[in-house]
């Protein structure tokens, strides 16, 4: 959508230029190819009802799984009407109210696969530098630290199973989708062993999406579970919630199983 050059001023252009609709024209072209061609689709940053819907009726005759990222399912494009509204610009833009409780709904039904984040932790200068021009702001929004907190309480309606569920939909479906599991995404013999124990908190803390020196997207929202300890291969890396070794490299390559 062309707009005029003076409104580009106003973040909320960039959710005006990116209008629901060319999602669902884009999602709706996809399945179509996918279906013609006969292979799998996996489509991410899912932001509107309309395009989940699609993605539902399609299942019935295509290869398709998706997911979404926290920030359509906490925030809306009022965060974008902020004098700093800049700071929340991200790709699809954010929504609208209706749409984005439309969304909370469907996702916590499971018509979302899997929940996820590109975790784009561009720092305060990156986002500031260019407030006057929305074209110029970089886009995306930190998220990796807040995302199981969020997922956790998105999914709370669940219950005792709001944990399970969680994990299915943070760990097990990205790994079946990556073609990794069951090494990674399950406990079972022969996995391995990457571990978190966690526990449920009375009193909630301010969540934290980045260690880095961000704008925090999630400002009052609080986190309600505690990563006491964390393992991977093994081996403890996290230990009443710090770092054990911040400097010591422990990331592989892996090739799909």
């Amino acid at each position: 959508m062309r707009l005029p050059e003076e409104e580009w001023k106003h973040p909320i252009a960039h959710a005006r230029s990116r209008p629901p609709q060319s999602e669902i024209l884009a999602v709706r072209e996809v399945l179509h190819r996918a279906e013609r061609q006969n292979v799998a689709v996996h489509i991410v940053h899912v932001s509107t009802p309309a395009a989940l819907e699609l993605i539902q009726e399609a299942r019935q005759s295509v290869r398709v799984t998706c997911e979404t990222c926290p920030q359509y399912l906490f925030l809306d494009e009022s965060w974008l009407r902020r004098e700093d509204g800049h700071r929340w610009i991200c790709s699809p833009p954010l929504r609208t109210v209706p749409m984005r409780d439309t969304l909370v709904n469907m996702a916590r039904e499971g018509a979302v696969d899997l929940f996820a984040t590109d975790h784009c932790a561009f720092d305060r200068e990156d986002k500031d530098r260019y407030c006057n021009s929305v074209k110029e702001v970089p886009n995306g929004l930190a998220g990796i630290g807040a995302l199981p907190h969020l997922v956790f309480a998105l999914l709370a309606q669940h219950g005792d199973d709001a944990v399970i569920e969680m994990v299915r939909r943070l760990s097990e479906q990205p790994a079946r989708l990556m073609g990794v599991f069951p090494r990674k995404g399950s406990l079972q013999p022969g996995a391995d062993a990457d571990l978190c124990i966690c526990r449920t908190l009375n009193s909630g803390q301010q969540v934290q999406s980045s260690m880095g020196n961000v704008h925090e997207p999630y400002p009052g929202l609080q986190k309600t579970l505690q990563f006491d300890r964390v393992y991977l291969q093994g081996a403890e890396i996290v230990r009443d919630g710090r770092l054990l070794n911040p400097g010591e490299r422990r990331g592989k390559m892996l090739w799909p199983a």
